[in-house]
């Protein structure tokens, strides 16, 4: 066996570590029995020498417990070098506190010789302990190979590298509990120390130290391999006599396979040692965790939390299942998915706000015939930009609910008058870009209306008008003759009959400078109505129908009770305090070195793209200084996403770890980039599964409430009815759903957390969180209590999920959910609107074949049965 090597000494013996009945004889420099050192120390016996010093056991008379003295040889007290190294081990060693790992207390000096007390332990070292039995039984040498991993993490955790891992530096007390020892050549892994020298035991030595490369924890973990060879095998990989010899047997031949040597041995084991002793540091393993999860049987991540420890990220990666799901159970998943989405697209067919309004004709349509009333009008001078959407009445939406207790109230929506949804167009001589700071596209009200030569038409879906207003020119003809407006005509447009309309005095100020004005009251559709109208030298520039819910064109503020105010007070600081907290305890992780920023840092780098992406496809581009403006607000806003999920993930996920390591396993393999990864795949078949099942329950509250005698709340309008305006749009939403169902998902998951810690009990947690955020949702009168058990056991239902599934398969179930809850669905493929159905179809079908797929993980995508009957 070759010996150790440090700089400026000899060979030493491998076996730093002797028993107290070993034969070899006292000199000199020894401490006899019953010697009092440093007054508090009394030795016991010699346990053992070698280069770097004598190790006694001695009682600590102050402490009354036992203790090992590691002393400086008296020869090497001048040796600068030698003494700094001595040093170090003591400043390594404490910094790793861990059961696998010796303790060193402190360093001391008795009689001109420096010595380091640490923890005695009562047995030999490995290396003693497989020469007198060549080998361990294999469950017993699993368990001791568990312990070096955990010990040798720890170490790494703190950046620290070992550089001589041997079995002699390994210490097994009568227990069968393992110490690492003997830190005097460990260095930072930054670069901090002599970390290309070549010191250590050459056996040991990975190639790259041997040949005084810089070193990594794939270095140590080198050495690990060949101690797990000789724990496993009972003898070593190599045999050489010379540095030479060693140097060619592992660049010509390498390591013979274990299972040459012993009979039996479990092929997980010898994949996990070869691994190890591969000889380019990035083919093997991660970390030493990495290595004790490939091992057979038992669970690093269990025994990680029942050692008191908050398992590490690349731990909870490597841990968990390896597989996927059986060939069964991907299919009905897939088939769940499939069955759901059609489900799930029939009754968000039905209770949507498109599904309650007229939509037969397509926004381009609805925009010739806004601009069709506007020449005849006689506004047909040139315009250089122009923009169209479609928005939701909510005034109409409250005043329905508010003055209709009936169970089929929103029925009275089909007819489309008054409208529930409005289109509206908009023309410009200027550039049309949003002024509000980060907004991406045009909208009705932005930019505001105060440019001459702007002009608005509003129309409900059925092309009629319902509201008109054209900016004037700032500079006017001198007054003359004003000819009589033409009222008749806007009264046409609106399809509404002059004469059924009584002339009324005007009563609200015109968006826009007039001199003249008028106004007529009557009925529509069984409600009054008022229209207000008015002209500038003859020519209509403002008209608009007022219903009772709206006294003035603009529209006067919501009106809201105190326990509304109150309850969106309380949620705006509670959000805000969230943040905050959130931020003070990510910035105490940070300071702990606890926070996963190589994950926080993928997911910052994910939300900030995909919301470029949505600006990308969503904003009006231009040309000239607005395109900048339009690109900061949104790089501002991208940023402020990113930095909102990277704090709120550097403040869970040590927690997270620490609490629930199970749940996240395949969370942190998506973040590294598994997406192959069978686990992965499954909980993203899941997750779109629950997902789809989960857009169900909405649209289900809505349908069954009213067959119950009950209100239900009103029809759902998809975010801001944007995927009405076009495919570009549509693609937009679609960048933006991931987003939302990361906000989502990760507010929930630190509720859930922020719960658990308060009430301590899982169970306890699930039910308050859903009661707690619903406690800010605005409920129908008529039906809180139902609308209220519907919603929180859905909530319930989803967080079971969670619990059972993980974080993956929640983040997953959510976007799936935005997905079906932010497009305008329909059932009618030939409809002008059917593109938003067919992509969001298209998504999940994409997401669950890719999650029956990967999840197989080598087996037959064909069920059993019909792989049976074609063979």
């Amino acid at each position: 066996m070759l010996g150790k090597i440090t700089p400026g000494a000899e060979r030493e013996p491998d076996r730093i570590m002797r028993l107290a009945d070993s034969p070899d004889p006292v000199d000199q420099n020894r401490f006899l029995p019953g010697v009092i050192v440093a007054g508090r120390y009394r030795i016991v016996g010699l346990v053992g020498k070698g280069g770097m010093g004598e190790v006694y056991r001695a009682d600590d008379l102050r402490l009354g417990q036992p203790v090992a003295l590691k002393f400086l040889p008296e020869a090497l007290a001048g040796d600068a070098t030698r003494m700094a190294r001595f040093l170090g081990e003591v400043r390594m060693a404490r910094q790793v506190s861990h059961s696998s790992v010796c303790r060193v207390y402190d360093i001391g000096e008795a009689d001109h010789r420096h010595f380091i007390s640490m923890e005695y332990v009562d047995g030999e070292d490995l290396a003693s302990l497989l020469r007198r039995i060549g080998r361990l039984p294999q469950d017993k040498a699993v368990v001791v190979a568990r312990q070096i991993c955990a010990g040798l993490s720890a170490a790494h955790d703190k950046g620290i590298l070992h550089r001589d891992l041997k079995p002699a530096n390994i210490m097994i007390d009568g227990r069968g509990h393992v110490r690492i020892t003997d830190f005097g050549l460990a260095v930072l892994e930054d670069g901090t120390g002599a970390q290309n020298d070549r010191a250590g035991t050459p056996y040991y030595m990975a190639p790259e130290q041997l040949a005084g490369k810089p070193l990594s924890v794939q270095s140590d973990l080198y050495a690990l391999g060949l101690i797990l060879y000789e724990l496993f095998t009972g003898s070593p990989a190599f045999h050489a006599g010379s540095m030479a010899e060693l140097v060619r047997a592992r660049e010509e031949s390498g390591p013979p396979s274990p299972s040459s040597r012993v009979a039996g041995l479990d092929p997980q084991i010898e994949r996990v040692i070869l691994r190890c002793l591969q000889r380019v540091p990035d083919d093997r393993p991660a970390s030493a965790l990495a290595v004790a999860a490939s091992l057979p049987g038992g669970d690093p991540l269990r025994a990680a939390l029942e050692a008191g420890e908050t398992p590490s990220p690349e731990l909870v990666a490597a841990a968990g299942a390896k597989g996927g799901l059986g060939t069964r159970q991907a299919w009905a998943c897939f088939s769940g998915v499939v069955v759901g989405l059609a489900a799930a697209l029939v009754l968000a067919g039905s209770s949507q706000i498109t599904a309650f309004v007229p939509l037969e004709l397509p926004p381009q349509v609805l925009e010739h015939r806004a601009r069709e009333i506007l020449h005849q009008l006689g506004y047909s001078a040139p315009f250089r930009d122009s923009a169209f959407g479609f928005t939701g009445e909510g005034d109409y939406l409250r005043h329905v609910a508010r003055e209709d207790h009936s169970p089929w109230r929103w029925q009275t929506l089909r007819g489309g008058r008054p409208p529930a949804v409005s289109f509206w167009y908009r023309q410009s001589p200027q550039l049309l870009v949003p002024s509000l700071f980060g907004r991406r596209w045009p909208d009705r009200d932005d930019p505001p209306l105060t440019t001459p030569g702007m002009e608005q038409v509003v129309l409900d879906t059925q092309g009629r008008l319902t509201s008109l207003t054209v900016v004037p020119p700032r500079l006017i003809e001198p007054a003359g003759s004003t000819a009589t407006p033409e009222w008749a005509g806007l009264f046409a447009e609106a399809g509404l009959e002059q004469g059924t309309f009584q002339p009324v005095p005007p009563s609200s100020i015109p968006p826009v400078y007039a001199d003249t004005r008028a106004a007529w009251a009557g009925a529509l559709s069984a409600l009054p109505i008022r229209i207000e109208a008015a002209a500038l030298k003859g020519r209509p520039i403002s008209f608009e129908m007022i219903y009772p819910w709206r006294s003035t064109p603009q529209g006067d503020p919501e009106t809201t009770t105190a326990w509304q105010d109150a309850r969106r007070i309380a949620s705006a600081v509670f959000e805000l305090g969230f943040l905050l907290g959130a931020a003070l305890v990510a910035r105490r992780n940070l300071r702990q070195g606890r926070g996963h920023r190589e994950g926080a840092f993928r997911l910052a780098a994910f939300t900030f793209v995909v919301r470029m992406f949505t600006w990308l496809f969503g904003a009006p581009h231009v040309l000239g200084g607005e395109e900048m403006n339009l690109l900061l607000g949104n790089l501002a806003y991208a940023l402020f996403d990113s930095a909102e999920l990277w704090i709120l993930y550097i403040a869970l996920e040590p927690t997270l770890r620490r609490l629930w390591p199970e749940g996240i396993v395949a969370w942190v393999r998506a973040l590294d980039g598994r997406l192959l990864d069978p686990l992965v795949a499954r909980d993203a078949l899941i997750g779109t599964l629950l997902g789809v099942l989960a857009a169900m329950v909405a649209p289900l509250i809505r349908i069954v409430l009213p067959w119950l005698g009950l209100q239900s709340p009103s029809p759902d309008a998809p975010t801001n009815l944007l995927g009405l305006r076009g495919l570009r749009y549509l693609v937009s939403l679609l960048f933006w759903a991931p987003i939302s169902a990361l906000e989502v998902s990760l507010f929930c998951v630190a509720f859930l957390l922020l719960a658990r810690i308060l009430l301590r009990r899982w169970w306890l947690a699930v039910l308050a969180v859903p009661l707690g955020m619903l406690s800010f949702v605005d409920l129908p009168d008529g039906s809180r209590l139902a609308t209220l058990i519907f919603a929180a056991c859905g909530m319930t239902f989803g967080l079971i999920a969670l619990l059972r599934f993980g974080v993956l398969t929640w983040v997953v179930s959510c976007f799936a959910a935005v997905l079906l809850s932010s497009f305008p669905l329909t059932v009618d493929l030939t409809s002008w609107y059917a593109a938003g159905t067919l992509l969001v179809a298209s998504v999940l079908v994409a997401m669950a074949t890719y999650g029956l797929k990967v999840s197989l993980h080598g087996h037959s995508v064909i069920a059993p049965a019909l792989a049976r009957a074609q063979a």
